[in-house]
């Protein structure tokens, strides 16, 4: 989600070489590369992602069971 939103990057392990990952830092080194991934994170959260959670879990406890 977050590599589709632009906030992070993703390498498949079996490609990264020693090139592979000196490129991709240097890519984060570009100026404002991590400004706009930081941006594209806060895009792309769900603040209210425990009260959700909670809520899903709540939801699928038959009623009357204790907790």
């Amino acid at each position: 989600m977050l590599v589709k939103a632009g906030a992070a990057k993703c390498v498949i392990q079996s490609e990264l070489t020693e090139e592979r990952l000196s490129e991709f830092l240097n890519e984060l080194l570009v100026p404002n590369t991590l400004a706009a991934m930081a941006a594209n994170a806060r895009q792309a959260a769900h603040l209210d992602a425990t009260e959700r959670l909670a809520e899903g879990c709540l939801a699928m406890m038959p009623l009357g069971d204790p907790v």
